[in-house]
This record gives structure tokens, sequence and C-alpha cells, in this order.
């Protein structure tokens, strides 16, 4: 549990996690509409995307090596 956006998916990847699971976010959505579960698929994609590039990584397998501050 605890994952809630796509910037904690890229931190539990870059962490070495081979996979990473949400519910919450939407299950929550889906108590709204289906339009606010796309919408909250497309947020997560994105945070992620914004993510791998900051760190300039092109693919899961570079962000899962990006160096950890203290590395």
């Amino acid at each position: 549990g605890g994952i809630r956006n796509g910037i904690d998916v890229a931190k539990a990847l870059a962490l070495g996690s081979d996979v990473v699971g949400m519910a919450y976010p939407f299950l929550e959505a889906a108590t709204r509409s289906a339009e606010a579960v796309e919408a909250t698929i497309t947020r997560a994609v994105r945070e992620l995307k914004i993510c791998m590039l900051c760190l300039g990584a092109r693919n899961l397998s570079e962000l899962r090596a990006v160096a950890h501050v203290g590395d």
C-alpha cells in the first residue's frame, strides 16, 4: 500500500521494485465516474514520464539503474 501517484511509482522502481501496483486512487475515482478513472490513469502515467525525463531515464530499465543519493 501507499502507492498513490506516478511519483511514487517512479520511486519504487528506482529503488528496485519489479512491479508496482496502485488501487486506492483508481477505486476512489471509480466512485465518481469512468472519466475520473481515465483522468487518474493519465495523470499517473504523465507523472511517471516527467520523473523519468528529469532523471534522464529513457525506459524503465534506465529508471531502475538511476544512482541514488549517497551511492
